[in-house]
């Protein structure tokens, strides 16, 4: 599959280039803070294109092409802009790569240095997903878009140069019915007071990418979904995913804004995890429900225990979030089953490399216990540990059934299960048994395929 990565600047001429600097810089200083971003954009590209074969195209402004090549090498595709506003030149360029066999196609500028080679292969990963892939700036704009095919609608009459531009588009995606996919904010450089920005960046140069990969998936829970990311604490090691179901327009946009980057999916937590690992770009994979805290210094035993090669998987302990005595026997119970069965289920975040994860094939996509397949075949290619710490998970699924009511439909689920009865079986059932007590809890809607003989999946702690 033909990729393009597309890099939109201009000649480093003073007075000219990043002509809003120049109060801060001088014209020659903003000139030569211009010409540094652009080779840094293009260290990029160029690594992306090493990564995964992504041609660098660069679409420039001023001067020639024979210029641009003595400046920036031999080794690129160069194209003069068109004439017009932003959303002409935008809707050629992509044009033309879509017209020269291009499958996907990205766009950015060199105003962004957070834009990195694995940025930029993050986003054409998305793009296995969603139609369109944004990458909002903090000013209100976006540094990078990316497409399967052109989408005309996205740049015409559009409020160039204001706060509304990323807002509107995905108001116009929406309204197409396009799936996107959101990469963390980031900041451009544009004025003097965004100069920290590009000194940060020279001193502390970000990874090639992340070691830790934190996969959420959710469906309508904003305020959950904040509470798990801030306890995440993304950066540059860690990156948080969330995977969102479709209708839901609070989640992504508290997930984003809290640096997270945001893939939709169809229903299915299984689909929904495997779909996240598709994008994610660590070492090491942690799948964490949206209602799920980690504990304080969850990187440090993530990767204590994933460093010994006998492991397999982990988990961590579990803690659900209520001091009443019956629950606090449920992770006694739980805890216990962990340790000696090394059977830990999905809310206690398990934890596996990509290669393992690989290995297994990732997620069935089953309508309930995809998390206990996953480590049962984990277990066959090493052992299971669990962490001393424990997350923090919401209580609700037991508080509104009642504990002992929920516990022994847990485990009536599980045994039909041992028994050889089909996930999609044991869904019904166990959504019977919901139905007759209270609502299924949002966290567990994002589970099940709607399909013809599966159900919402359940939750089947304790």
């Amino acid at each position: 599959m033909t990729e393009h990565a597309i890099l939109f600047t201009r000649w480093p001429e003073p007075g000219k280039a990043k002509t809003r600097l120049a109060p801060a810089l001088g014209p020659e200083g903003a000139a030569n803070l211009h010409r540094r971003l652009t080779e840094h954009a293009l260290a990029g590209l160029r690594a992306c294109r090493d990564e995964r074969g992504a041609e660098p195209h660069v679409y420039f402004a001023g001067h020639s092409a024979a210029r641009f090549r003595d400046w920036l090498g031999t080794d690129l595709a160069y194209r003069r802009q068109s004439t017009g506003d932003l959303g002409v030149r935008l809707r050629a360029a992509t044009t033309a790569s879509f017209a020269g066999g291009a499958r996907r196609v990205i766009v950015t500028g060199s105003d962004c240095p957070g834009v990195t080679a694995s940025l930029l292969s993050q986003a054409f990963r998305s793009l296995a997903f969603c139609d369109l892939v944004l990458g909002p700036a903090t000013d209100g704009g976006y540094y990078l878009i990316g497409m399967n095919k052109p989408h005309e609608a996205l740049f015409s009459r559009m409020p160039w140069g204001t706060e509304d531009v990323f807002e509107e588009t995905r108001r116009r995606a929406r309204t197409a019915g396009l799936r996107v996919a959101l990469l963390p904010p980031l900041a451009d450089i544009d004025r003097p007071a965004d100069l920290p920005v590009w000194h940060a960046a020279q001193r502390h140069p970000a990874p090639a990418a992340p070691r830790l990969s934190v996969v959420i998936p959710a469906l309508e829970e904003p305020a959950r979904v904040e509470a798990c990311l801030a306890s995440v604490e993304p950066c540059e090691d860690v990156e948080a995913v969330v995977v969102h179901g479709a209708g839901d327009e609070q989640t992504p946009a508290r997930a984003n804004r809290a640096g997270a980057l945001v893939v939709p999916c169809g229903p299915g937590r299984g689909r929904q995890m495997n779909a996240g690992a598709a994008v994610a770009a660590g070492a090491y994979l942690v799948f964490l429900h949206a209602d799920t805290r980690l504990p304080a210094g969850w990187r440090t035993a993530v990767e204590d225990i994933l460093g010994d090669s006998d492991v397999s998987l982990g988990a961590f302990r579990l803690g659900i979030d209520n001091p009443g005595r019956a629950l606090r026997a449920v992770d006694w119970l739980v805890d216990l089953r962990a340790r000696w069965w090394g059977l830990p289920y999905g809310d206690q975040a398990l934890f596996l490399r990509r290669t393992v994860f690989e290995d297994l094939g990732g997620y069935r996509d089953w309508p309930l216990l995809e998390d206990l397949d996953l480590v049962r075949r984990a277990r066959r290619l090493g052992r299971v540990r669990t962490a001393r710490s424990a997350v923090a998970t919401a209580a609700d699924r037991w508080t509104r059934l009642g504990v002992w009511r929920t516990t022994w439909t847990n485990q009536l689920v599980l045994a039909g299960y041992a028994l050889g009865v089909s996930p999609a079986r044991l869904a019904r059932w166990y959504r019977c048994a919901g139905d007759r007590g209270a609502r299924v809890p949002p966290s567990t809607q994002s589970e099940a395929p709607r399909e013809p003989g599966s159900v919402r999946a359940p939750e089947h702690e304790g």
